[in-house]
């Protein structure tokens, strides 16, 4: 069997905290870094690979020392 070497790989640990910031994210609208480390019992460097995916995936935006909902409708230019 051939693995493509190319394909991202996810762990399912990481899709339980991807899912799980998510979930946070949904009933406050932000989170912390910090917080979320602490909770989930990772690294914050690890927390941050997390957000800088999910970021990457436009279903947040990075702050500094956290990350906030994105938003879900642009704004229009008003002229």
């Amino acid at each position: 069997m051939h693995l493509d070497s190319a394909a991202p790989r996810t762990s399912s640990r990481r899709t339980v905290r991807l899912s799980a910031i998510l979930d946070l994210l949904s009933e406050g609208g932000q989170v912390s870094v910090a917080g979320l480390a602490e909770r989930m019992g990772v690294s914050q460097a690890t927390l941050r690979r997390d957000l800088a995916l999910l970021e990457s995936q436009n279903l947040l935006a990075r702050t500094h020392g956290g990350a906030h909902l994105a938003d879900s409708s642009p704004e229009l230019p008003v002229h």
